[in-house]
C-alpha cells in the first residue's frame, strides 16, 4: 500500500534530541552507544535515521543496518512518495518542525528528495537562512 500512497505527515527529530528509550534501542539494535549513534547522524525523518554528509563509508553502512531494523515506513518509501505524488497532482510528503536546531536535518532530508511541503517556525527559518542564504533573502509565510 505504501507505494499507492500519495501524502504523508510527518515530523522530524535532531540528533541530540531524540527521546531516549527510542534512541537506545535503535543503538542497541546497531550494537552501538546511543552516544555514537548521535554522533553519526544528523537526526531522523518519520524514524529513519539520516547519516551526516561527513560520515565515512564503514560508519554510514552502520546507520544503513539500523534503518534496515527499522518496521515502520523507509526512505525509500519515503522518497518514493514524494518523488510520485507531485506528479499525481499529490501533496506527497509534508513536514512539519520547529526549532533552530533542525536546521541542518531538514537541509539534508531535502537534499536526499525526502519532502515536498515543509511548515516550519521562525527560529528554524531562521536556522535554515543561516545554512542556505539565499533562503534568508525569502520572505516568510504565515
Amino acid at each position: 500500500l505504501i507505494e499507492h500512497t500519495d501524502c504523508l505527515l510527518t515530523s522530524v527529530g535532531p540528533s541530540g534530541e531524540f527521546a531516549a528509550p527510542w534512541l537506545n534501542d535503535a543503538a542497541d539494535a546497531g550494537k552501538i552507544e546511543p552516544s555514537e549513534l548521535r554522533d553519526m547522524t544528523v537526526g531522523n525523518i518519520m524514524g529513519c535515521f539520516l547519516p551526516k554528509p561527513e560520515l565515512s563509508a564503514k560508519r554510514r553502512k552502520m546507520v544503513e543496518r539500523i534503518n534496515q531494523r527499522w518496521t515502520g515506513i523507509t526512505l525509500a518509501q519515503l522518497n518514493h512518495c514524494a518523488r510520485v505524488a507531485p506528479g499525481r497532482g499529490m501533496p506527497g510528503v509534508t513536514a512539519f518542525a520547529i526549532g533552530h536546531g533542525k536546521a541542518q536535518l531538514i537541509v539534508e532530508s531535502l537534499k536526499l528528495g525526502l519532502i515536498n511541503c515543509l511548515v516550519v517556525d521562525s527560529q528554524l527559518a531562521e536556522g535554515l537562512g543561516e545554512m542556505v542564504p539565499e533562503l534568508s533573502s525569502e520572505p516568510l509565510k504565515d
